[in-house]
């Protein structure tokens, strides 16, 4: 069972590196999976958020929970949410903010099996995932909180 990081661990703010060999993570993310799988109210977790200073995630999307390695995204609509969202993350426990997010973006990562996934998504798997997205970068919600409660 792996451990989750919390504020103020430096490996949150550390940009992450490429994951090279897939199999060297797949047990984590597996493992992770099951994880978010069981917990309702977790939407997501990345690697750094154990750890593991590697470009992969963790997401529940409406569509299922998936794994997504070296993912990347381009915005489809440049204007940010106008609804902002109210976001927490399990590395900072008790903390909620609103935050804005691109409302459409088009992405592209690596699946489990290697296999290059490109898709556009919208709406709350569109936060979902640049929420996770950021803690790849080192950047926790918090730096872009509006307000915080």
């Amino acid at each position: 069972m792996f451990s989750i990081l919390t504020f103020p661990n430096p490996i949150l703010f550390q940009k992450a590196m490429d994951v090279e060999h897939i199999n060297s993570v797949t047990p984590l993310l597996n493992e992770m999976k099951t994880f978010v799988e069981n917990s309702p109210h977790v939407l997501g977790i990345s690697l750094p958020q154990v750890g593991v200073s590697k470009r992969a995630f963790v997401a529940r999307f409406t569509t299922g929970t998936e794994i997504l390695i070296n993912p990347s995204f381009d915005i489809l609509d440049p204007t940010p949410n106008s609804l902002p969202s109210g976001e927490g993350c399990i590395s900072l426990p008790g903390i909620i903010g609103i935050v804005q997010r691109y409302l459409m973006i088009r992405i592209s990562y690596l699946s489990i099996f290697g296999e290059r996934i490109f898709r556009e998504m919208g709406g709350m798997d569109s936060i979902i995932f640049q929420h996770e997205f950021d803690h790849l970068e080192g950047i926790l919600f918090t730096s872009k909180t509006l307000q915080a409660f």
